[in-house]
């Protein structure tokens, strides 16, 4: 079995994997087993190992200590960072948990860990972190290869990957799946790669052109300067925490109704922001359908990322919605509520609830807002009919001020497992 040891993804705060992409990577390099711990958190092993059970992800985080970084592995729950190193170890075994020391000698990172506590750490530590593929120099490595013989601990080699083209970079085998209860383990045909200065760069400038991001440097330049001419013309934006209370005053709306829907399903791409926080206010299941239009796309940019762009996108390939997702399961003989963010002519509710007619019992529209009178839907909070290009634009938007944080949460956690794999 194929193993990648203290891996990084997007749920670490400067982690830029995302869960797809350490699959894709992770199965060309043949790797079968993945040691995933972000800082601070479990919840990217969790998503990883729900979505992608083909690899065995052992669930595990990077916890930062008042004395420097600790990893706890085969963890269940969360381990609050800032406690001693001593409380952390009992948290991670008071869950079952195996105790590993990331990087412990190189002085370059503020987070490792403090010298006053290496004769305690490394005497209680199960396994010693013995090669770093982003240690620079091979001298901190070979210390803590000393220490671990000394101490008889187990060694592992650790990638400590952040970004996708790290991946495969330190890899070991072992004969069996690592689990507590065949602790210690032995790993064999170790396969080392140091990242060198040169490489690093190179990553660095992919991250500053937004190689690891929604929108390039140049896109970013060019919805800038959208942002600013839309709002010299009196435009305004939604922020994230406006169309969050929005949707809170529309799941209250659905509530004093007295419609009791079973399922609430956003309407991608628009209406997934919303319907989740309906979803979550009204304590219901959350499905997901994809409806959109055609498009022309540059890079990351289509026809409705640029002002006044849907009417050329209308010219040619006319403004009938295209339905891109098989009517979910979960809604079949149950009541629903369709949510998406806006309603103009009403085309995209319209073959929505035709893709559902055959299996929900009954469904009702909802959105934030009303832009058309064509169609009306049975919920909705604002009416900003007759505003011309003048309503608030949302956060997905892409010359929206926010809308590199609303990308960065979406990869994170507002698309359902079941939606990625099928549309990623």
């Amino acid at each position: 079995m194929k193993c990648m040891f203290h891996v990084h993804t997007i749920y670490s705060g400067d982690g830029r994997i995302t869960l797809p992409e350490l699959a894709r990577r992770s199965r060309a390099a043949s790797i079968n087993c993945l040691f995933i711990t972000d800082h601070n958190t479990i919840e990217g092993a969790l998503r990883f190992q729900e979505r992608f059970p083909e690899f065995l992800t052992i669930v595990g985080a990077e916890i930062m200590t008042t004395a420097g970084e600790i990893i706890g592995l085969f963890l269940k729950e969360e381990i609050a960072p800032g406690q001693s190193v001593e409380a952390t170890m009992a948290a991670i075994r008071a869950q079952g948990g195996i105790v590993a020391l990331p990087h412990p000698h190189d002085r370059w990172r503020p987070s490792s860990l403090k010298p006053e506590v290496h004769e305690f750490a490394f005497s209680q530590t199960d396994i010693v972190e013995v090669f770093n593929s982003r240690t620079f120099s091979a001298r901190p490595d070979q210390r803590a290869a000393e220490d671990c013989e000394r101490y008889g601990k187990v060694g592992l080699p650790g990638i400590d990957a952040h970004f996708p083209e790290e991946i495969g970079r330190a890899t070991f085998e072992l004969s069996e799946a690592p689990t507590p209860q065949n602790f210690p383990w032995a790993p064999r045909n170790i396969h080392v790669k140091r990242d060198s200065f040169f490489f690093r760069g190179c990553l660095r400038v992919k991250s500053i052109w937004g190689k690891y991001s929604a929108l390039t440097l140049p896109e970013r330049a060019f919805t800038r300067l959208q942002r600013m001419m839309f709002r010299l013309t009196g435009g305004s934006f939604f922020s994230l925490a406006e169309v969050k209370q929005l949707s809170v005053e529309l799941a209250a709306k659905v509530r004093d109704s007295g419609y009791a829907p079973e399922v609430v399903v956003g309407i991608a791409n628009g209406g997934l922001y919303p319907a989740l926080h309906v979803a979550q206010n009204l304590g219901l299941p959350f499905e997901t359908i994809r409806i959109t239009h055609r498009q022309i796309r540059i890079g990351n940019l289509d026809t409705d990322d640029v002002i006044g762009g849907c009417y050329l996108r209308d010219a040619l390939y006319g403004n009938e919605p295209v339905v891109l997702s098989e009517c979910p399961e979960s809604i079949r003989g149950r009541k629903i509520l369709l949510v998406d963010d806006d309603c103009t002519r009403g085309q995209t509710f319209r073959a929505a609830l035709e893709l559902v007619a055959g299996s929900a019992t009954e469904a009702k529209t909802a959105c934030i807002r009303v832009l058309g009178g064509e169609y009306n839907p049975d919920y909705a909070v604002r009416d900003h009919r007759g505003r011309a290009f003048k309503f608030p634009r949302f956060p997905w938007y892409k010359y929206s001020p926010e809308y590199l944080r609303y990308a960065r949460l979406r990869e994170k956690w507002l698309y359902p497992s079941r939606y990625i794999a099928r549309f990623e």
